[in-house]
C-alpha cells in the first residue's frame, strides 16, 4: 500500500530531500547529482519521481545515458515512479 509506505518514510530518519523542475533537463540534472551525492556518501540513492511522461522521461535520459549518449552505470540507483 502506497498510503503505508509513504507514511513510513516521511515518519523515519530516513534523509530526504524535495526538488522541483523547472526547465529543460532539469529531472535529469537533479537525479544524475543525487546518484553521485548517494555514490560519494556509499549508500544507494532512492529517487521518486511525481511527474508526466515528460519529466519521467528527462530523468531516466539522465540516470542511463553519459554525456556522449552512451549507457551509463547508475546501478547505485532505484528508481520509484508515482
Amino acid at each position: 500500500n502506497l498510503g503505508d509506505w509513504s507514511s513510513e518514510v516521511c515518519s523515519s530518519d530516513l534523509p530526504w530531500r524535495s526538488h522541483a523542475t523547472m526547465g529543460v533537463d532539469d529531472a535529469g540534472r537533479i537525479g544524475r547529482e543525487s546518484v553521485v551525492e548517494a555514490r560519494k556518501e556509499g549508500r544507494r540513492a532512492v529517487l521518486a519521481i511525481l511527474g508526466g511522461d515528460g519529466t519521467t522521461h528527462e530523468l531516466l535520459n539522465g540516470l542511463l545515458l553519459d554525456k556522449s549518449g552512451g549507457l551509463e552505470d547508475n546501478s547505485a540507483a532505484d528508481l520509484i515512479i508515482l
